[in-house]
């Protein structure tokens, strides 16, 4: 399957990015948008040393280079947290995101260290003050009857931080 990378460095702040991904049977339209940085919500906390890296990393870049996963319904962030307060702490106001209704049957949730964590158990924590541990879900995506973790569809995008602010 092929990977395809988009680079948006030109683009205006609301205009969406189509990618195709799929096989010969399915393909899938991935939309890339940019959202709002402070109408998403987090359901997980972050790593305060993987946070100070990954800031590092994209201040020297100058860039992000991957979108990360948001329910288009009710904006809480699927995957991606330490991106998002990434570029928080360097003043972005804009994140480039691929929406995904939460709500299919094609999304799935399990935990990386085991035990049992719902759906309704991330918007819950997205929706409240109360987090959820750093790196408690994992969100798998079905595609063409394979699951998939979710950062298989946050494509590459390498946006300047300079259309960000």
């Amino acid at each position: 399957m092929q990977n395809p990378v988009t680079t948006c460095s030109n683009a205006p702040r609301n205009q969406n990015y189509f990618l195709k991904v799929g096989g010969a049977s399915t393909s899938y339209r991935i939309v890339v948008t940019l959202r709002e940085i402070n109408s998403l919500k987090e359901h997980e906390q972050v790593d305060a040393g993987r946070l100070k890296r990954l800031t590092e990393r994209i201040k020297k870049d100058a860039l992000i280079k991957k979108a990360i996963a948001v329910d288009i319904n009710t904006g809480v962030v699927l995957d991606g947290h330490h991106r998002l307060n990434a570029l928080k702490e360097l003043g972005c106001k804009m994140i480039p995101a691929v929406l995904v209704d939460y709500k299919s049957p094609e999304i799935e949730v399990a935990t990386w260290k085991g035990g049992d964590l719902t759906k309704e158990d991330v918007l819950t924590a997205g929706l409240s003050s109360k987090k959820l541990p750093p790196k408690t879900s994992k969100h798998l995506i079905n595609l063409n009857g394979r699951k998939r973790h979710i950062a298989y569809i946050e494509k590459e995008v390498y946006f300047p931080l300079s259309n960000l602010v």
